[in-house]
């Protein structure tokens, strides 16, 4: 039950603080995530060039399919 209390004061001192402190929190989670996932992408087709001479793109472009399959 502490961890609850925990969260729970954590949360309401978040959401007191003029209302919109917790709104803001989650928008630079999801834009820190948006952008890191893009970093990741992008330094694994520098890598794969670094390596191979060649980008596969077709591998890139069937990850998702492969993904949602």
């Amino acid at each position: 039950m502490k961890i609850i209390r925990g969260l729970q004061s954590r949360i309401s001192k978040f959401v007191k603080k003029k209302g919109g402190t917790l709104p803001k929190l989650f928008v630079w989670i999801y834009a820190s995530v948006f952008l890191g996932c893009g970093l990741v992408t992008i330094i694994g087709i520098v890598y794969e060039f670094a390596t191979h001479g060649a980008v596969n793109y077709t591998a890139v472009n069937n990850f998702g399919r492969v993904a949602y399959r």
